[in-house]
């Protein structure tokens, strides 16, 4: 794989990864007057203010508008994502969900839904990979199921760019 490819996929994986903090944030906060720009700014701010910045300024600035254009899609069309979440979850009422594997599913419904430049495929790889990250082994088995369910709905294809 090319090096600029390698980055590109880095950033993006890292403005998800972040993403599902913003998300995850804004939603165990939400009871709290502060609104989503307020979270933003607070989140961006311990962020900075930790070493996840440290390593490469550069890199994590990239990340972080992967991540706002994310988070702020989500946040912008959460209706449509959670009726899907609802109908593709089984028994599962959305707001019975783990926040973080509820947040990994939202981001790569909006991906699928949203984000032209990215192959459905892709969006669900990545849900996986998060889920390693953030939750535990059950939920990764949990989101490739409602995701391959919800893709097989889409009219584009699952594995290439749609332009």
């Amino acid at each position: 794989m090319a090096k600029g490819k390698h980055n590109t996929v880095s950033l993006k994986h890292l403005g998800r990864s972040f993403a599902v903090q913003i998300l995850f944030q804004i939603e165990v906060n939400k009871d709290d007057e502060m609104s989503v720009t307020s979270e933003l700014e607070k989140f961006w701010q311990q962020a900075t203010d930790s070493d996840v910045f440290k390593e490469s300024k550069r890199i994590h600035l990239k990340g972080k508008a992967f991540a706002e254009r994310l988070s702020n899609g989500v946040l912008d069309n959460i209706d449509e994502i959670d009726e899907l979440l609802k109908k593709y979850s089984q028994k599962w009422d959305v707001s019975r969900m783990a926040i973080v594997d509820k947040n990994i599913m939202r981001i790569a419904i909006f991906e699928m839904l949203h984000c032209i430049d990215i192959p459905p495929i892709v969006s669900i790889n990545e849900g996986i990979e998060l889920s390693k990250e953030y939750s535990d082994d059950k939920s990764k088995v949990f989101i490739n199921g409602i995701l391959n369910n919800i893709k097989n709905t889409l009219s584009r294809s699952a594995r290439g760019e749609n332009k």
